[in-house]
């Protein structure tokens, strides 16, 4: 039924192209060129279902319009076009296209049907499916528009999918670009009435050898079963070294297509879960089953441990009780649920849960950077921008992170009992008060960058403990640790605050027996955001990993730490308290700053604003000679430094003089002097450019010298003192 006809513009057949005439409007294009007609007319397609279904032929910008594509002349020559209908043969305002020169997908494969951009999949219906669907014993549901037209024409009800999981609505897609959520029907499969029903799904052969296909065919079978209908599944022989689809297999068998069709569909069975091969396709499926949720992948495996989302956050889980939710779950489904395949499959899920072991939490894993800063509240997830500024969003386990809040977030909500609280044990005190504002703030977040830590010292009963007791109900009890100073330089003191944002250490005092040094190093190193390495017990240790945790120490008085260099004294932030409350203590006050948190949240989130906006953590008047003492307490030689010398590059004394007066000093202050060399260690880390040489005096003797300093009156002071006690020593150790 071959005729010529006129096209316009762009869609004109090329010179002594043939073409079909189907009826349909010039100004639809409605003519087949002669590389279409052969392509139908092999899948056994006569002109009377050709021109029933309205298929046509398109070129350049009717293509980029069906495919919502930008327009502009396509590599691909021409494109076949198959127009959709509705169940009752309304146009449905959906086409797919079949480019005459595929474009290739990111692997290489040739995309050989191409559907409109952002659009939903839909299903295909041929002419008089209607009439068809309500007379029909059995339906086939198979994947292709020309496959479900052959059918058609063959006698049977047919629907065509745009694949094989085209049944389905659109489904999200999490961080791994794997799709995710609840399988639904699409609308239109949905709204046919199924119940009682016979529906026989027909894939092509390859189905009988690719586990995905399978699965694809079992998921369809359960979303019909669901609406009524009695499902099976219909394989396909194989008729050539290439795969066989509905349409291959009826022309294949010619005028006997449709009485062997009928025959292979008698023999359909009950679809059936895919055999499993081996580990992974278990966890594929596990995970699908037990571990997707509304907004993603809800299993992560980080730095050796895997983590769950619990509706705001993550939680980690012991391997063991993963393993032995695995072996549960494998059992109740029916596979081989024996210790070594469960340890096989969590393996597994290892592999496809992984996130980065750099990646620090908390962060976003989709790859979009959505910002820092974010506060997990129990009502959402708040970002403080400008004062009058406040981000939000939804509750998502695309953030990675183990800390949130217990309480909501609630722009309304204040706190007079502890801003009544503050003015008192505080003095009304604005810059220590302010000073607390801002490490609040700060605590709500995971900031670490400001490099400080918080100190609050005091005699007993003076609020102190209140406060760290306030710090951990505003944070949440998971998300801080409770180590002592001491437990810093033990060798696994350092593992519990792998993922904690703080760490709250009231009463602080070093043991007799701990080492100051190693404590002192352990903090300066962790608050100065230095890489750790991390013994854990019965566990391999961790390399180079930076803890996001902020100290809040709590004391009656100075902690001795051992710090020659005074670094520990500059990550101080000190909070002094003077007033004590013994025997006038408040024994309701903690429940009812308790239910103040949101308000407390407000106050520190003001406090947060203007950190951020002057960058710096004061230091109030009252806090500087605490400071001050302790640099003193932590690092002698640095007092004996202040004390006693003075620096420059040209000046020089001898080292035993500087000893002497060294000796003298600490006998004044209470402190072991230890030996000269050792004194000169500790000069070098106050002062670098100081050095050690020999000179020739006046009578030619060689002495050592110190070249840099020298002493100070009161350093010249102390020198006799220092000698007789070398003398009575004696000499120099």
């Amino acid at each position: 039924m071959m005729a010529a006809g006129n096209q316009a513009g762009a869609d004109a057949a090329p010179a002594g192209a043939a073409a079909i005439n189907i009826g349909l409007p010039d100004s639809l294009a409605t003519r087949l060129n002669d590389r279409h007609v052969v392509e139908l007319r092999a899948s056994g397609l006569t002109d009377e279902t050709i021109r029933a279904a309205g298929l046509y032929s398109a070129r350049g910008d009717v293509v980029s319009r069906l495919l919502g594509w930008r327009s502009k002349a396509g590599p691909w020559s021409a494109a076949l076009v198959y127009p959709y209908r509705a169940a009752d043969g309304a146009d449905a305002g959906f086409a797919r296209v079949k480019l005459d020169f595929p474009r290739r997908a990111g692997r290489g494969k040739p995309v050989k049907y191409e559907s409109p951009r952002g659009r939903q999949n839909r299903a295909y219906f041929p002419p008089r499916f209607a009439e068809a669907f309500a007379t029909a014993e059995t339906t086939l549901i198979t994947e292709g528009e020309k496959k479900a037209l052959a059918a058609s024409q063959a006698g049977f009800c047919c629907i065509g999918l745009v694949g094989v999981w085209g049944f389905q609505k659109k489904r999200l897609r999490d961080d791994r670009g794997k799709v995710f959520g609840a399988r639904q029907l699409i609308a239109e499969l949905a709204g046919l009435n199924w119940r009682g029903k016979s529906a026989v799904i027909v894939f092509d052969s390859d189905v009988a050898d690719r586990i995905d296909l399978q699965l694809a065919e079992f998921r369809l079978a359960e979303l019909l079963a669901q609406k009524g209908a009695v499902v099976r599944v219909a394989r396909l022989p194989p008729l050539s070294e290439s795969k066989t689809g509905l349409d291959d297999y009826l022309v294949h068998h010619g005028s006997q297509g449709a009485a062997m069709l009928r025959s292979l569909l008698a023999s359909a069975a009950e679809a059936e879960l895919p055999t499993i091969d081996g580990p992974m396709d278990v966890a594929k499926i596990l995970i699908d089953e037990a571990f997707v949720g509304a907004t993603g992948l809800h299993l992560r495996y980080w730095r050796e441990d895997f983590w769950q989302f619990r509706r705001r956050c993550y939680r980690q889980i012991a391997s063991a009780e993963l393993a032995a939710r695995v072996l549960r779950w494998m059992d109740q489904r029916g596979f081989p649920a024996t210790p070594r395949f469960a340890a096989d499959v969590v393996k597994c899920l290892a592999a496809l849960c992984l996130v980065p072991f750099e990646a620090d939490m908390p962060c976003w894993l989709d790859g979009v950077r959505q910002g820092e800063g974010w506060i997990v509240f129990e009502n959402g997830l708040f970002r403080i921008g400008e004062p009058t500024r406040i981000e939000t969003a939804s509750h998502t386990a695309r953030y990675f992170t183990p800390w949130a809040l217990d309480y909501p977030f609630d722009a309304k909500a204040d706190c007079p009992t502890w801003l009544a609280f503050l003015e008192d044990v505080l003095d009304g005190d604005p810059e220590r008060i302010d000073l607390l504002q801002r490490w609040f703030g700060l605590l709500l977040t995971p900031d670490t960058s400001f490099q400080k830590l918080l100190l609050l010292i005091g005699p007993p009963r003076a609020g102190k403990g209140t406060i760290v007791r306030v710090i951990g109900a505003l944070i949440g009890s998971d998300n801080y640790a409770s180590p002592t100073l001491s437990s810093l330089a033990t060798r696994f003191g350092l593992a519990p605050l792998l993922t904690k944002s703080v760490a709250l250490i009231p009463d602080a005092h070093i043991g007799k027996h701990a080492d100051g040094v190693r404590v002192a190093e352990a903090l300066k190193s962790i608050v100065g955001e230095d890489p750790q390495d991390i013994d854990r017990k019965y566990r391999e240790p961790l390399s180079s990993v930076r803890l996001p945790t902020r100290f809040v120490v709590s004391c009656n008085e100075l902690a001795h730490f051992t710090d020659p260099s005074g670094a520990l004294a500059a990550r101080l932030s000190v909070i002094p308290f003077f007033n004590s409350y013994v025997g006038r203590e408040d024994r309701t006050l903690e429940r009812r700053l308790r239910a103040e948190r949101s308000g407390i949240a407000n106050w520190a989130i003001v406090g947060l604003a203007r950190l951020r906006t002057e960058g710096r953590l004061n230091v109030p008047a009252k806090s500087q000679a605490i400071h001050d003492n302790f640099k003193r307490l932590s690092s002698p030689v640095a007092a004996f430094a202040e004390d006693c010398l003075e620096f420059h590059p040209e000046f020089s004394e001898s080292t035993t003089g500087v000893f002497a007066a060294w000796i003298g000093w600490c006998r004044a202050n209470g402190h072991e002097p230890g030996s000269l060399s050792r004194l000169g260690e500790r000069l070098r880390s106050v002062s670098p450019d100081i050095t050690r040489t020999r000179n020739r005096d006046q009578e030619g003797d060689r002495h050592y010298v110190y070249v840099g300093l020298r002493l100070t009156p009161l350093g010249l002071g102390y020198v006799d003192d220092g000698q007789r006690t070398l003398a009575g020593k004696g000499g120099p150790p």
